[in-house]
């Protein structure tokens, strides 16, 4: 699923009615999805911590896994790059979601960076601190557009 840019000359219909394209509405008050699309948002975040074996000698003996008992419905299928040439060690992080706008707080060494994903679909984060440094764990909050 790719970004883009749309380009409006105007956000009403010239009777002052909100535009609709695709599953965007356009208003005065900005852009957003229909609310069809986009479930209520749960009220927990999630924490992701990266756990490895202790001489890994694949990238089966390490990932992500949800710190306690957490309900990690919010997202599934996540994947990682490593660095190149290095076994366990995620600069980038990928996962599903049904929802629509999620804040993840990532941390990488002693960086934290909270970064803003739209959903629903298949999104992906960096590692925060510019250096390739190994992302060591993410926490997830679903952000409900209503409020």
């Amino acid at each position: 699923m790719g970004g883009g840019t749309i380009e409006v000359e105007s956000l009403t219909d010239g009777e002052g009615n909100e535009i609709t394209v695709g599953n965007l509405r356009i208003s005065e008050s900005g852009c957003r999805r229909d609310e069809e699309e986009c479930p209520p948002c749960p009220p927990a975040s999630v924490k992701y911590e990266f756990v490895k074996e202790e001489e890994p000698t694949s990238e089966d003996d390490c990932g992500f896994v949800v710190e306690g008992t957490a309900d990690d419905s919010l997202i599934r299928n996540i994947s990682y790059t490593s660095k190149e040439n290095e076994l366990c060690e995620p600069i980038q992080v990928c996962f599903d979601t049904d929802y629509c706008d999620l804040q993840v707080e990532v941390k990488a060494a002693t960086t934290e960076r909270a970064i803003s994903l739209e959903g629903p679909g298949r999104v992906c984060f960096d590692t925060p601190d510019g250096q390739g440094r190994a992302i060591s764990n993410f926490t997830v909050v679903c952000v409900d557009p209503t409020e």
